[in-house]
């Protein structure tokens, strides 16, 4: 049994769910490990300081939406996946109808990249989620996907770039803290590519890929 809990894991009904994940986890992919489940959640915790949340809801939701991943990556439904296990997992814990609905809701949209009307608990966790893809762990996070894909470091390197520039163009975060986090990863994201591809060619890409706005995002005053 789990003694050292996360400060934000407080209800009874959350450390046992928290046991209940963390015992039978099943993401083999390595960027998409138990640790990214935890980072995920200290997002949300920071996100939700100021909203009027159920902390209940919003930490399961973030506990089960990578609960298990196709190891090979081919999977395109992960989200789907997790959304209709959840449903079969959280009655277990006495959440309600009601609560697993909102839960399932918000699973099943966390890899929907599009502008579509969520919820504020899918949106929270939508953001949470994305912004594990920027810091330091998002970088190794990229190395081992791109790499695990066969791709060279540097191509890792160029094609993360694009899909951020990318990304940002297609959707701008809704909440405060999540705008303030993703610059503070952000600018730890790009320095570290600037450091392996140079000013020249990190230049030559915001170009190419039409990252501008993001760069003028980041050159904003907080």
């Amino acid at each position: 049994m789990e003694t050292n809990y996360p400060v934000f894991i407080q209800s009874e009904k959350l450390k046992r769910l928290y046991d209940y994940v963390k015992s039978n986890y099943s993401s083999p992919c390595k960027a998409h490990g138990f640790s990214h489940i935890l980072r995920v959640l200290k997002n949300i915790s920071l996100m939700i300081e100021n909203l009027d949340i159920n902390k209940d809801i919003i930490y399961a939701a973030g506990l089960m939406h990578d609960y298990t991943r196709d190891p090979n990556r081919i999977s395109k439904k992960h989200a789907e996946i997790n959304a209709e296990l959840s449903k079969k997992i959280l009655h277990k814990f006495k959440y309600s109808k009601d609560e697993i609905a909102i839960i399932e809701k918000a699973i099943r949209e966390h890899d929907n990249k599009k502008e579509i009307n969520r919820s504020i608990y899918s949106t929270i966790l939508f953001e949470a989620d994305k912004l594990d893809t920027f810091g330091k762990e998002g970088f190794d996070r990229w190395i081992i996907l791109g790499t695990g894909d066969g791709l060279s470091r540097i191509n890792t390197i160029k094609g993360v770039l694009k899909i951020q520039f990318r990304f940002f163009n297609n959707y701008r975060y809704k909440l405060n803290v999540s705008k303030k986090l993703l610059k503070e990863k952000a600018r730890i994201l790009f320095d570290l590519i600037l450091d392996e591809i140079g000013k020249e060619e990190f230049d030559s890409l915001i170009n190419k890929h039409n990252g501008e706005e993001f760069i003028e995002f980041l050159n904003e005053n907080d």
